[in-house]
Protein backbone atom coordinates (compact mmCIF):
# COMPACT_ATOMS: atom_id res chain seq x y z
CA UNK A 1 0.00 0.00 0.00
CA UNK A 2 2.97 2.62 0.89
CA UNK A 3 4.17 2.09 -2.57
CA UNK A 4 0.74 3.38 -3.62
CA UNK A 5 0.89 6.88 -1.33
CA UNK A 6 1.25 10.06 -3.12
CA UNK A 7 4.27 12.19 -2.35
CA UNK A 8 3.21 15.69 -1.00
CA UNK A 9 4.30 17.84 -4.10
CA UNK A 10 2.08 15.68 -5.79
CA UNK A 11 -1.15 16.01 -3.71
CA UNK A 12 -0.21 19.89 -3.10
CA UNK A 13 -3.09 20.88 -5.51
CA UNK A 14 -5.07 18.35 -4.24
CA UNK A 15 -4.90 20.08 -0.65
CA UNK A 16 -5.61 23.27 -1.54
CA UNK A 17 -9.29 22.15 -3.23
CA UNK A 18 -10.32 20.53 0.32
CA UNK A 19 -12.77 22.89 2.22
CA UNK A 20 -13.13 21.19 5.46
CA UNK A 21 -10.81 19.45 8.03
CA UNK A 22 -12.04 15.74 8.08
CA UNK A 23 -10.95 15.58 4.33
CA UNK A 24 -7.67 17.60 5.31
CA UNK A 25 -6.85 15.05 7.67
CA UNK A 26 -7.82 11.87 5.63
CA UNK A 27 -5.68 13.28 2.82
CA UNK A 28 -2.26 13.67 5.20
CA UNK A 29 -2.65 10.40 7.01
CA UNK A 30 -1.73 9.19 3.97
CA UNK A 31 1.71 10.38 4.71
CA UNK A 32 1.90 8.34 8.05
CA UNK A 33 1.86 4.30 8.34
CA UNK A 34 -1.84 3.09 8.93
CA UNK A 35 -1.96 2.22 12.94
CA UNK A 36 -5.73 1.14 12.60
CA UNK A 37 -6.67 3.62 15.38
CA UNK A 38 -8.17 7.07 13.82
CA UNK A 39 -6.97 8.85 16.88
CA UNK A 40 -5.26 12.55 16.56
CA UNK A 41 -3.15 13.60 18.98
CA UNK A 42 -5.65 16.12 20.09
CA UNK A 43 -8.18 12.97 21.29
CA UNK A 44 -4.91 11.35 23.21
CA UNK A 45 -4.87 14.41 25.30
CA UNK A 46 -8.05 14.24 26.66
CA UNK A 47 -7.29 11.63 28.82
CA UNK A 48 -5.42 12.47 31.81
CA UNK A 49 -2.90 9.42 31.40
CA UNK A 50 0.22 11.00 30.05
CA UNK A 51 1.82 7.42 29.31
CA UNK A 52 -1.12 7.17 26.67
CA UNK A 53 -0.07 10.52 24.79
CA UNK A 54 3.57 8.89 25.31
CA UNK A 55 3.20 6.06 23.29
CA UNK A 56 0.87 7.55 20.78
CA UNK A 57 3.64 9.67 19.86
CA UNK A 58 6.33 6.83 20.13
CA UNK A 59 4.00 4.86 17.68
CA UNK A 60 3.62 7.81 15.30
CA UNK A 61 7.41 8.10 15.52
CA UNK A 62 8.28 4.59 14.50
CA UNK A 63 5.92 4.78 11.32
CA UNK A 64 7.50 7.75 10.63
CA UNK A 65 10.78 6.62 10.80
CA UNK A 66 9.78 2.96 8.74
CA UNK A 67 8.17 5.29 6.00
CA UNK A 68 11.22 7.38 5.24
CA UNK A 69 13.15 4.07 5.19
CA UNK A 70 10.47 2.69 2.72
CA UNK A 71 11.17 5.81 0.72
CA UNK A 72 14.69 5.16 0.68
CA UNK A 73 14.41 1.77 -0.62
CA UNK A 74 11.80 3.07 -3.53
CA UNK A 75 14.73 5.88 -4.55
CA UNK A 76 17.35 2.96 -4.60
CA UNK A 77 18.68 5.30 -1.91
CA UNK A 78 21.91 3.00 -0.46
CA UNK A 79 21.90 5.04 2.60
CA UNK A 80 19.64 3.20 5.54
CA UNK A 81 18.11 4.90 8.83
CA UNK A 82 20.23 2.81 11.14
CA UNK A 83 18.52 -0.13 13.30
CA UNK A 84 17.04 -0.37 15.90
CA UNK A 85 15.09 3.09 15.95
CA UNK A 86 15.78 5.51 18.71
CA UNK A 87 12.90 6.02 21.08
CA UNK A 88 11.82 9.46 20.43
CA UNK A 89 12.44 11.20 23.70
CA UNK A 90 16.26 9.86 23.23
CA UNK A 91 16.53 11.19 19.73
CA UNK A 92 17.88 14.72 20.33
CA UNK A 93 20.74 13.09 22.03
CA UNK A 94 22.42 11.96 18.69
CA UNK A 95 23.26 14.00 15.86
CA UNK A 96 22.00 11.30 13.08
CA UNK A 97 18.42 11.38 14.66
CA UNK A 98 18.20 14.80 15.64
CA UNK A 99 17.28 16.07 12.45
CA UNK A 100 14.88 13.56 11.46
CA UNK A 101 13.16 14.02 14.66
CA UNK A 102 12.93 18.08 13.75
CA UNK A 103 11.32 16.73 10.41
CA UNK A 104 8.77 14.38 11.82
CA UNK A 105 7.57 17.37 14.51
CA UNK A 106 7.56 20.01 11.94
CA UNK A 107 4.44 18.15 10.32
CA UNK A 108 2.08 19.99 11.55
CA UNK A 109 -0.54 18.29 9.29
CA UNK A 110 0.62 14.84 10.64
CA UNK A 111 -2.40 13.84 13.34
CA UNK A 112 1.16 11.97 15.30
CA UNK A 113 3.15 14.96 15.72
CA UNK A 114 3.87 17.08 18.58
CA UNK A 115 3.30 20.35 16.88
CA UNK A 116 0.01 19.21 15.49
CA UNK A 117 -2.65 21.96 14.19
CA UNK A 118 -6.32 21.10 14.24
CA UNK A 119 -9.16 23.31 13.95
CA UNK A 120 -12.64 23.62 11.85
CA UNK A 121 -14.63 26.07 10.47
CA UNK A 122 -17.87 27.51 12.03
CA UNK A 123 -21.02 27.90 9.83
CA UNK A 124 -23.09 31.36 10.62
CA UNK A 125 -24.96 34.01 8.95
CA UNK A 126 -26.85 33.10 5.47
CA UNK A 127 -25.59 31.44 2.21
CA UNK A 128 -26.18 34.79 0.03
CA UNK A 129 -23.80 36.77 2.97
CA UNK A 130 -20.57 35.31 2.34
CA UNK A 131 -18.95 37.87 4.01
CA UNK A 132 -19.98 36.46 7.40
CA UNK A 133 -20.12 32.85 7.27
CA UNK A 134 -17.21 31.66 8.35
CA UNK A 135 -15.65 31.43 12.10
CA UNK A 136 -11.85 29.88 11.65
CA UNK A 137 -10.68 28.27 14.30
CA UNK A 138 -7.52 26.95 14.98
CA UNK A 139 -5.56 25.07 17.66
CA UNK A 140 -2.59 23.32 18.30
CA UNK A 141 -1.76 19.65 20.30
CA UNK A 142 0.04 22.37 22.85
CA UNK A 143 -2.66 24.90 23.35
CA UNK A 144 -5.20 21.92 24.16
CA UNK A 145 -3.07 20.23 26.46
CA UNK A 146 -2.60 23.83 28.06
CA UNK A 147 -6.50 24.28 27.99
CA UNK A 148 -6.73 20.47 29.94
CA UNK A 149 -4.54 22.54 32.33
CA UNK A 150 -2.78 18.95 32.45
CA UNK A 151 1.09 20.46 33.09
CA UNK A 152 2.04 16.68 32.53
CA UNK A 153 1.02 16.75 29.03
CA UNK A 154 2.60 19.82 28.95
CA UNK A 155 5.59 18.88 29.59
CA UNK A 156 5.75 15.84 27.78
CA UNK A 157 4.96 17.27 24.49
CA UNK A 158 7.56 20.25 25.06
CA UNK A 159 10.31 17.54 25.90
CA UNK A 160 9.07 15.96 22.68
CA UNK A 161 9.47 19.20 20.43
CA UNK A 162 6.31 20.74 20.83
CA UNK A 163 7.32 24.68 19.84
CA UNK A 164 6.75 26.18 22.72
CA UNK A 165 5.47 29.64 21.08
CA UNK A 166 3.08 27.50 19.28
CA UNK A 167 2.95 28.66 15.99
CA UNK A 168 5.57 29.72 13.14
CA UNK A 169 6.71 32.98 13.37
CA UNK A 170 4.87 33.30 9.89
CA UNK A 171 1.61 32.20 10.76
CA UNK A 172 1.51 34.61 13.45
CA UNK A 173 3.15 38.03 11.10
CA UNK A 174 0.08 36.81 8.70
CA UNK A 175 -2.59 36.89 11.33
CA UNK A 176 -1.67 40.21 12.50
CA UNK A 177 -1.48 41.37 9.03
CA UNK A 178 -4.88 41.78 8.85
CA UNK A 179 -4.95 44.15 12.21
CA UNK A 180 -2.49 46.67 10.38
CA UNK A 181 -4.09 50.42 10.18
CA UNK A 182 -4.42 52.05 7.12
CA UNK A 183 -4.02 49.18 5.14
CA UNK A 184 -6.28 48.10 2.00
CA UNK A 185 -9.38 45.86 2.45
CA UNK A 186 -9.31 42.29 2.44
CA UNK A 187 -11.43 40.33 0.37
CA UNK A 188 -12.83 37.57 2.40
CA UNK A 189 -12.20 34.32 1.02
CA UNK A 190 -11.76 31.49 3.87
CA UNK A 191 -8.68 29.64 4.23
CA UNK A 192 -8.89 26.18 2.89
CA UNK A 193 -5.60 24.71 4.48
CA UNK A 194 -4.26 23.96 8.14
CA UNK A 195 -1.30 26.08 7.59
CA UNK A 196 -3.41 29.00 8.37
CA UNK A 197 -2.28 31.34 5.05
CA UNK A 198 -5.25 33.57 4.77
CA UNK A 199 -6.54 33.92 1.22
CA UNK A 200 -7.29 37.14 -0.70
CA UNK A 201 -4.19 39.32 1.18
CA UNK A 202 -2.89 41.86 -1.03
CA UNK A 203 0.61 40.45 -0.36
CA UNK A 204 2.86 39.52 2.95
CA UNK A 205 2.91 41.65 6.26
CA UNK A 206 6.44 43.22 5.03
CA UNK A 207 4.76 44.58 1.95
CA UNK A 208 2.02 46.17 3.01
CA UNK A 209 4.19 48.19 5.90
CA UNK A 210 6.26 49.10 2.98
CA UNK A 211 3.61 50.92 0.92
CA UNK A 212 1.86 52.05 4.17
CA UNK A 213 4.74 54.23 5.05
CA UNK A 214 3.28 55.27 8.57
CA UNK A 215 3.86 54.41 11.84
CA UNK A 216 1.45 51.85 13.36
CA UNK A 217 1.65 53.72 16.47
CA UNK A 218 0.26 57.34 15.39
CA UNK A 219 -2.67 59.24 17.37
CA UNK A 220 -5.70 59.20 14.97
CA UNK A 221 -5.15 60.73 11.97
CA UNK A 222 -7.68 63.53 9.72
CA UNK A 223 -8.46 60.70 7.86
CA UNK A 224 -9.53 58.40 10.70
CA UNK A 225 -11.65 61.17 12.05
CA UNK A 226 -13.62 61.82 8.49
CA UNK A 227 -13.96 58.19 8.24
CA UNK A 228 -14.97 57.08 11.90
CA UNK A 229 -17.95 55.01 12.11
CA UNK A 230 -19.76 54.87 15.45
CA UNK A 231 -18.02 53.01 18.05
CA UNK A 232 -17.00 53.17 22.18
CA UNK A 233 -14.87 56.25 23.12
CA UNK A 234 -11.21 54.42 23.03
CA UNK A 235 -11.63 52.33 19.90
CA UNK A 236 -11.77 52.42 15.84
CA UNK A 237 -14.96 52.68 14.86
CA UNK A 238 -13.54 50.59 11.49
CA UNK A 239 -16.50 48.03 12.19
CA UNK A 240 -16.59 46.18 8.50
CA UNK A 241 -12.78 45.28 8.65
CA UNK A 242 -13.00 44.41 12.95
CA UNK A 243 -16.02 42.13 11.66
CA UNK A 244 -13.47 40.75 8.81
CA UNK A 245 -11.00 40.00 10.98
CA UNK A 246 -12.76 38.98 13.74
CA UNK A 247 -13.66 35.55 11.41
CA UNK A 248 -10.17 34.19 12.70
CA UNK A 249 -9.75 33.08 15.96
CA UNK A 250 -6.46 34.78 16.85
CA UNK A 251 -3.15 32.33 17.07
CA UNK A 252 -2.50 32.80 20.22
CA UNK A 253 1.21 32.04 21.89
CA UNK A 254 -0.09 29.14 24.27
CA UNK A 255 1.93 31.57 27.11
CA UNK A 256 -1.00 33.77 26.67
CA UNK A 257 -3.42 30.86 27.11
CA UNK A 258 -1.70 29.95 29.83
CA UNK A 259 -2.03 32.94 31.57
CA UNK A 260 -5.63 33.64 31.23
CA UNK A 261 -5.79 29.62 33.66
CA UNK A 262 -5.12 28.74 36.38
CA UNK A 263 -1.83 26.63 36.72
CA UNK A 264 1.51 28.90 36.92
CA UNK A 265 3.21 25.55 37.00
CA UNK A 266 2.20 25.48 33.35
CA UNK A 267 3.09 29.07 32.61
CA UNK A 268 7.07 28.21 34.11
CA UNK A 269 7.01 25.56 31.89
CA UNK A 270 6.43 27.26 28.55
CA UNK A 271 8.93 30.13 29.81
CA UNK A 272 11.70 27.48 30.86
CA UNK A 273 11.06 26.22 27.59
CA UNK A 274 12.02 28.90 25.53
CA UNK A 275 8.79 30.14 24.83
CA UNK A 276 9.09 33.94 23.52
CA UNK A 277 8.50 36.52 25.71
CA UNK A 278 11.25 39.21 25.32
CA UNK A 279 8.15 41.80 24.00
CA UNK A 280 5.95 41.27 27.16
CA UNK A 281 8.62 41.72 29.83
CA UNK A 282 10.81 44.37 27.93
CA UNK A 283 11.54 47.46 30.83
CA UNK A 284 10.69 50.50 29.87
CA UNK A 285 8.14 48.58 27.47
CA UNK A 286 8.25 48.58 23.59
CA UNK A 287 6.39 51.73 21.61
CA UNK A 288 6.71 49.49 18.50
CA UNK A 289 7.09 46.34 17.13
CA UNK A 290 10.54 45.47 16.74
CA UNK A 291 11.81 44.66 13.79
CA UNK A 292 12.27 41.66 12.47
CA UNK A 293 8.77 40.65 14.78
CA UNK A 294 9.08 38.56 17.45
CA UNK A 295 5.91 36.03 18.32
CA UNK A 296 5.32 38.22 21.91
CA UNK A 297 5.56 41.53 19.67
CA UNK A 298 2.96 40.28 17.53
CA UNK A 299 0.16 38.92 19.57
CA UNK A 300 -3.18 40.84 20.22
CA UNK A 301 -2.79 40.42 23.65
CA UNK A 302 -0.10 39.70 26.59
CA UNK A 303 -0.33 37.41 29.32
CA UNK A 304 -0.95 40.32 32.17
CA UNK A 305 -3.69 41.28 30.05
CA UNK A 306 -5.39 37.25 30.44
CA UNK A 307 -4.89 37.43 34.18
CA UNK A 308 -6.54 40.56 34.40
CA UNK A 309 -9.68 39.65 32.05
CA UNK A 310 -9.66 36.16 33.94
CA UNK A 311 -10.01 37.43 37.24
CA UNK A 312 -7.13 35.70 38.52
CA UNK A 313 -5.20 37.36 40.73
CA UNK A 314 -2.66 34.31 41.73
CA UNK A 315 -1.51 34.47 38.68
CA UNK A 316 -1.23 38.36 37.82
CA UNK A 317 1.17 38.49 41.08
CA UNK A 318 3.02 35.29 39.90
CA UNK A 319 3.71 36.95 36.13
CA UNK A 320 4.80 40.11 37.96
CA UNK A 321 7.01 37.97 40.17
CA UNK A 322 8.29 36.51 36.81
CA UNK A 323 9.58 39.98 35.49
CA UNK A 324 6.34 41.02 33.04
CA UNK A 325 5.81 44.47 32.56
CA UNK A 326 3.11 46.03 34.48
CA UNK A 327 3.04 48.68 31.85
CA UNK A 328 2.73 46.21 28.35
CA UNK A 329 0.95 47.45 25.25
CA UNK A 330 0.20 44.89 23.17
CA UNK A 331 0.53 46.32 19.71
CA UNK A 332 -0.77 43.71 17.37
CA UNK A 333 -3.76 45.73 17.04
CA UNK A 334 -3.16 49.15 17.84
CA UNK A 335 -6.23 50.65 17.68
CA UNK A 336 -7.64 48.45 20.54
CA UNK A 337 -4.07 48.50 22.15
CA UNK A 338 -4.87 49.34 26.04
CA UNK A 339 -2.65 49.63 29.28
CA UNK A 340 -3.26 46.61 32.03
CA UNK A 341 -4.74 48.94 34.59
CA UNK A 342 -7.19 50.27 31.78
CA UNK A 343 -8.36 46.52 30.98
CA UNK A 344 -9.48 46.48 35.04
CA UNK A 345 -11.96 48.10 33.49
CA UNK A 346 -12.82 47.78 29.85
CA UNK A 347 -11.88 43.95 29.71
CA UNK A 348 -14.12 42.76 32.72
CA UNK A 349 -16.94 42.32 34.13
CA UNK A 350 -18.04 43.67 37.00
CA UNK A 351 -14.14 45.75 37.66
CA UNK A 352 -11.57 44.20 38.41
CA UNK A 353 -10.60 45.96 41.77
CA UNK A 354 -8.53 43.82 43.05
CA UNK A 355 -6.18 43.41 40.00
CA UNK A 356 -6.52 47.47 39.94
CA UNK A 357 -4.85 47.10 43.61
CA UNK A 358 -2.11 44.96 42.52
CA UNK A 359 -0.94 46.75 39.93
CA UNK A 360 -0.76 49.77 41.70
CA UNK A 361 1.45 48.30 44.00
CA UNK A 362 3.72 47.46 41.59
CA UNK A 363 6.63 50.01 41.54
CA UNK A 364 7.23 49.76 37.76
CA UNK A 365 3.64 51.07 36.84
CA UNK A 366 3.35 54.06 35.31
CA UNK A 367 0.04 56.01 35.76
CA UNK A 368 0.04 58.31 33.09
CA UNK A 369 1.08 55.98 30.29
CA UNK A 370 -1.49 56.46 27.43
CA UNK A 371 -2.64 54.48 24.33
CA UNK A 372 -0.86 54.85 21.15
CA UNK A 373 -4.21 55.43 18.72
CA UNK A 374 -6.84 57.77 20.99
CA UNK A 375 -4.79 58.98 23.65
CA UNK A 376 -6.39 57.06 27.01
CA UNK A 377 -5.43 57.83 30.18
CA UNK A 378 -6.37 55.49 32.89
CA UNK A 379 -8.71 58.38 33.99
CA UNK A 380 -10.77 57.96 31.26
CA UNK A 381 -10.88 54.85 31.68
CA UNK A 382 -12.01 54.86 34.92
CA UNK A 383 -14.84 57.84 34.13
CA UNK A 384 -16.02 55.89 31.94
CA UNK A 385 -17.01 53.17 34.21
CA UNK A 386 -18.00 54.64 37.18
CA UNK A 387 -17.82 57.57 40.12
CA UNK A 388 -16.73 54.72 42.56
CA UNK A 389 -13.94 53.84 40.12
CA UNK A 390 -13.35 57.42 39.05
CA UNK A 391 -12.56 58.43 43.17
CA UNK A 392 -9.92 54.98 43.37
CA UNK A 393 -7.63 56.08 40.65
CA UNK A 394 -8.02 59.69 42.00
CA UNK A 395 -6.14 58.54 45.35
CA UNK A 396 -3.46 57.28 42.65
CA UNK A 397 -3.59 60.19 40.30
CA UNK A 398 -5.31 63.80 40.36
CA UNK A 399 -8.36 64.52 38.03
CA UNK A 400 -6.10 67.13 36.09
CA UNK A 401 -3.28 64.88 35.04
CA UNK A 402 -6.01 63.31 32.39
CA UNK A 403 -5.95 66.54 30.05
CA UNK A 404 -7.69 65.39 26.25
CA UNK A 405 -7.84 62.15 24.22
CA UNK A 406 -6.01 62.17 21.08
CA UNK A 407 -9.62 62.89 19.82
CA UNK A 408 -10.10 66.04 22.10
CA UNK A 409 -12.11 64.46 25.03
CA UNK A 410 -12.11 65.45 28.54
CA UNK A 411 -13.43 63.74 31.18
CA UNK A 412 -16.59 65.29 31.02
CA UNK A 413 -17.37 64.83 27.19
CA UNK A 414 -16.65 61.04 28.64
CA UNK A 415 -19.06 61.15 31.18
CA UNK A 416 -21.52 62.33 29.00
CA UNK A 417 -21.57 60.03 25.88
CA UNK A 418 -24.02 58.40 25.28
CA UNK A 419 -24.83 54.31 25.35
CA UNK A 420 -27.06 54.83 22.13
CA UNK A 421 -27.32 57.49 19.32
CA UNK A 422 -30.83 58.66 18.38
CA UNK A 423 -30.16 57.30 14.74
CA UNK A 424 -33.55 58.44 13.74
CA UNK A 425 -33.07 61.80 13.92
CA UNK A 426 -29.91 63.11 11.16
CA UNK A 427 -28.92 65.99 13.43
CA UNK A 428 -27.39 63.55 15.84
CA UNK A 429 -26.40 60.65 13.08
CA UNK A 430 -24.55 63.14 11.75
CA UNK A 431 -22.92 64.56 14.44
CA UNK A 432 -22.09 61.67 17.19
CA UNK A 433 -19.59 59.15 16.04
CA UNK A 434 -18.63 58.06 19.73
CA UNK A 435 -20.09 56.25 22.64
CA UNK A 436 -19.68 55.83 26.01
CA UNK A 437 -18.74 52.76 28.18
CA UNK A 438 -21.74 49.71 27.32
CA UNK A 439 -22.36 47.02 29.80
CA UNK A 440 -22.16 44.18 30.60
CA UNK A 441 -18.99 43.49 28.94
CA UNK A 442 -18.32 40.18 27.38
CA UNK A 443 -16.17 38.34 25.40
CA UNK A 444 -16.74 36.40 22.01
CA UNK A 445 -15.75 33.30 21.15
CA UNK A 446 -12.75 34.66 19.21
CA UNK A 447 -11.12 37.10 22.09
CA UNK A 448 -12.84 40.43 21.94
CA UNK A 449 -13.96 42.23 24.37
CA UNK A 450 -17.45 44.04 23.59
CA UNK A 451 -20.53 44.71 24.91
CA UNK A 452 -24.76 43.95 23.84
CA UNK A 453 -25.66 45.95 21.10
CA UNK A 454 -28.63 48.41 21.25
CA UNK A 455 -30.96 45.44 21.15
CA UNK A 456 -30.03 44.73 24.38
CA UNK A 457 -31.01 48.07 25.48
CA UNK A 458 -33.85 49.83 26.16
CA UNK A 459 -35.93 53.07 27.49
CA UNK A 460 -35.97 51.37 31.02
CA UNK A 461 -31.83 50.11 31.03
CA UNK A 462 -30.87 53.28 29.75
CA UNK A 463 -32.88 55.30 32.44
CA UNK A 464 -31.67 53.00 35.37
CA UNK A 465 -27.82 54.84 34.81
CA UNK A 466 -29.09 58.31 34.69
CA UNK A 467 -28.60 58.65 38.73
CA UNK A 468 -24.98 57.53 38.43
CA UNK A 469 -24.02 59.38 35.55
CA UNK A 470 -25.73 62.70 37.20
CA UNK A 471 -23.83 61.87 40.49
CA UNK A 472 -20.41 61.73 38.32
CA UNK A 473 -21.43 64.76 36.22
CA UNK A 474 -21.68 66.98 40.04
CA UNK A 475 -18.49 65.41 41.00
CA UNK A 476 -16.51 66.58 37.66
CA UNK A 477 -18.12 69.54 37.83
CA UNK A 478 -17.24 70.33 41.37
CA UNK A 479 -13.88 69.02 41.28
CA UNK A 480 -13.24 72.76 39.12
CA UNK A 481 -10.87 70.67 36.66
CA UNK A 482 -13.87 70.29 33.98
CA UNK A 483 -15.08 73.00 31.13
CA UNK A 484 -19.01 73.12 30.11
CA UNK A 485 -17.68 74.45 26.30
CA UNK A 486 -14.62 72.22 25.83
CA UNK A 487 -14.69 70.86 22.37
CA UNK A 488 -13.39 67.74 20.38
CA UNK A 489 -12.63 66.88 17.08
CA UNK A 490 -15.93 67.21 15.63
CA UNK A 491 -16.60 70.16 17.54
CA UNK A 492 -19.28 68.54 20.10
CA UNK A 493 -19.25 70.31 23.85
CA UNK A 494 -20.65 67.72 26.49
CA UNK A 495 -24.32 69.07 25.90
CA UNK A 496 -23.90 67.98 22.04
CA UNK A 497 -23.94 64.47 23.33
CA UNK A 498 -26.38 64.38 25.75
CA UNK A 499 -28.92 65.50 23.59
CA UNK A 500 -28.26 62.93 20.60
CA UNK A 501 -28.43 60.11 23.58
CA UNK A 502 -31.24 58.02 22.38
CA UNK A 503 -32.94 58.41 25.76
CA UNK A 504 -31.88 61.64 26.68
CA UNK A 505 -31.12 62.25 30.77
CA UNK A 506 -33.03 65.69 31.28
CA UNK A 507 -31.46 66.26 34.49
CA UNK A 508 -28.26 66.32 33.34
CA UNK A 509 -28.63 68.52 30.33
CA UNK A 510 -29.88 71.09 32.68
CA UNK A 511 -27.26 70.59 35.14
CA UNK A 512 -24.78 71.71 32.15
CA UNK A 513 -27.20 74.75 31.40
CA UNK A 514 -26.98 76.34 34.84
CA UNK A 515 -23.18 76.52 34.55
CA UNK A 516 -21.17 79.13 33.67
CA UNK A 517 -21.37 79.46 30.22
CA UNK A 518 -23.68 76.66 29.85
CA UNK A 519 -26.04 78.54 27.81
CA UNK A 520 -23.47 79.54 25.68
CA UNK A 521 -22.39 75.48 25.18
CA UNK A 522 -26.20 74.64 24.78
CA UNK A 523 -27.37 77.14 22.35
CA UNK A 524 -25.10 79.07 20.67
CA UNK A 525 -21.79 76.68 19.70
CA UNK A 526 -22.43 74.87 16.41
CA UNK A 527 -20.56 71.57 16.28
CA UNK A 528 -18.74 70.69 12.65
CA UNK A 529 -21.95 69.63 11.26
CA UNK A 530 -23.19 73.11 11.52
CA UNK A 531 -25.97 72.02 14.92
CA UNK A 532 -25.73 73.24 18.25
CA UNK A 533 -27.07 71.00 21.27
CA UNK A 534 -30.20 72.72 21.51
CA UNK A 535 -30.80 71.86 17.44
CA UNK A 536 -30.08 68.18 17.88
CA UNK A 537 -32.30 67.99 21.03
CA UNK A 538 -35.11 69.42 19.85
CA UNK A 539 -35.16 67.35 16.67
CA UNK A 540 -34.44 63.70 19.07
CA UNK A 541 -37.48 65.10 20.77
CA UNK A 542 -39.84 65.29 17.38
CA UNK A 543 -38.60 61.91 15.71
CA UNK A 544 -38.65 59.80 18.99
CA UNK A 545 -42.36 59.12 18.93
CA UNK A 546 -43.36 59.54 14.94
CA UNK A 547 -39.69 57.01 14.73
CA UNK A 548 -38.38 55.47 17.39
CA UNK A 549 -39.61 51.67 18.21
CA UNK A 550 -38.19 52.51 21.97
CA UNK A 551 -41.23 55.25 22.34
CA UNK A 552 -44.05 53.14 20.45
CA UNK A 553 -43.44 54.06 16.87
CA UNK A 554 -44.29 51.46 14.05
CA UNK A 555 -41.36 49.30 14.13
CA UNK A 556 -41.50 48.36 10.18
CA UNK A 557 -42.38 50.60 7.44
CA UNK A 558 -42.37 49.65 3.75
CA UNK A 559 -40.02 51.63 1.69
CA UNK A 560 -41.69 53.84 -1.24
CA UNK A 561 -39.88 55.69 -4.05
CA UNK A 562 -40.15 59.42 -3.60
CA UNK A 563 -42.55 60.94 -6.43
CA UNK A 564 -41.13 62.62 -9.88
CA UNK A 565 -41.98 66.31 -10.10
CA UNK A 566 -41.31 67.16 -13.77
CA UNK A 567 -39.97 70.16 -14.63
CA UNK A 568 -43.42 71.35 -16.64
CA UNK A 569 -45.30 70.63 -13.15
CA UNK A 570 -42.67 73.54 -11.64
CA UNK A 571 -43.75 76.55 -10.95
CA UNK A 572 -40.76 77.24 -11.50
CA UNK A 573 -40.96 76.28 -15.50
CA UNK A 574 -38.15 78.29 -17.51
CA UNK A 575 -39.93 80.61 -19.91
CA UNK A 576 -39.70 80.01 -23.19
CA UNK A 577 -37.30 81.29 -25.52
CA UNK A 578 -39.05 84.20 -27.58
Amino acid sequence: MDDELPSLDESKEDVMSFHTIEQLEQLFDCFCAKTGSPETIADVIADPDPEKLQSFLNQGWHHFVQRQRDIQRQRDNKLRLPLPTLELADADASAYWAPIKHKFCAQECCRFSPNYRFGWFVEYGRSHCPDVQYIYQCHSALTAAIRKQSDHHVALLLKLGANPDGFELSVCKRFQALFLRFRPPVQFRPPVDLNMDYEGDIGSRDEILAEIGTPETVHITEEEVDERWVAEFWTSGDCSSVAHRSRYEEPAPPLVIAAGLDSTVIVDQLISHGADHLFWTANPSLTAIPDPPTPSALALSSPIHEAIASGNRDMLRHLLAKGFNPNVLPLGYVQASITPLMATFLHSEPWNEAAYNVLAEDPLLDFDLRTPYMCIHVLHAAAAHSLQALQRVERDVPLDRAGRTAYGHNLLHIACLPWAIQRYASTARESIKNLGLRRPRVRNENGFWSAQGEEGLSVSTCGAEFPAQLELLRYLLASGTQEVTAYDSDINTPPHYLAGARVINEEAIELLRAQPEGEVAWKEMYNWYGYTAEEIWEQAHRVRVRKDPWYGAPTRKVATLPKIRLLSQSRYRKPKAA
